[in-house]
């Protein structure tokens, strides 16, 4: 789980600092990180990234 949130926390730095993933989507990333940390089982973890991740796609499609 901890190479988990390090992955989200990468992801959501990485994408803000391009600006290729929105603000809202970066701060589920880091939710989910935080969450990955705090709590033992997977599944709000990856409910949150998944969150995330579709906000993303959905956000990166409109700015062409």
């Amino acid at each position: 789980m901890s190479l988990c949130a390090v992955g989200l926390a990468a992801l959501a730095v990485a994408g803000r600092r391009r600006r290729g993933v929105s603000r809202g989507a970066c701060v589920l990333f880091l939710l989910a990180a935080l969450v990955a940390m705090l709590l033992s089982p997977h599944q709000p973890t990856a409910l949150l990234a998944g969150l995330g991740l579709a906000w993303a796609a959905r956000s990166s499609g409109s700015r062409k």
